[in-house]
């Protein structure tokens, strides 16, 4: 794992101990014709009904990183580094909320369902 995944990998942990989701990480796949695909992280019941897989933008764009787990039944999402290797709260919550909660409703996690603020009001 680079710095930089290790880094987000890192503020995903961060993230599933603040706000009670289930981040495995590191997490890979293999495909029908034996490719293995290291992500950064597997994100439980968000972006579909298998969860998100997390790369890098490059992994996702150029490395087929995206087909892979899309194949595989997975969301996924290129992070970038500026944006996701340190933990900011309301950040990582509105990108769960992006890509959508897939899991029972019965433990959807309470901060989900709470409406943001409108952006600009004060």
């Amino acid at each position: 794992m680079t710095t930089e995944e290790a880094n987000i990998a890192n503020a995903w942990r961060i993230a599933a101990d603040d706000l009670g989701i289930t981040v495995v990480i590191p997490y890979s796949i293999r495909t029908d014709d034996g490719a293995v695909y290291p992500f950064i992280a597997w994100i439980k019941d968000f972006g579909g009904d298998q969860g998100t897989l997390i790369c890098l933008p490059d992994q996702w764009d150029d490395l087929g990183f995206g087909d892979a787990a899309e194949a595989a039944g997975y969301y996924c999402s290129g992070l970038y580094p500026q944006s996701y290797s340190a933990y900011d709260r309301e950040h990582f919550i509105d990108t769960l909320r992006d890509w959508g909660w897939f899991g029972d409703q019965k433990v959807e996690p309470a901060w989900y369902a709470i409406a943001p603020s409108p952006r600009g009001m004060h």
